[in-house]
């Protein structure tokens, strides 16, 4: 496989290894007015299961959905 396979493969599998076999209750619906932090599991209406991969400047933050990553916006505490 390409290095870019290999890496999506990997990216995919530290998706499913933080998401598997979590109970909807450790999730929390996203809402931009919202505070995240590293690591927070997140439910996005459109997006699905996620995590907080990174907390940005500027009030926003890089959630790791199974397709890939979303810059979105929170709540900056």
């Amino acid at each position: 496989p390409s290095a870019r396979a290999r890496t999506e493969h990997e990216r995919l599998a530290q998706w499913e290894a933080k998401i598997a076999g979590q109970a909807l209750t450790a999730f929390t619906r996203y809402a931009m007015d919202r505070s995240y932090r590293l690591g927070q599991l997140i439910l996005h209406s459109k997006f699905g299961e996620g995590y907080v991969a990174e907390v940005l400047e500027n009030g926003k933050v890089s959630i790791m959905f199974r397709d890939g990553p979303r810059t979105l916006a929170h709540k900056a505490s």
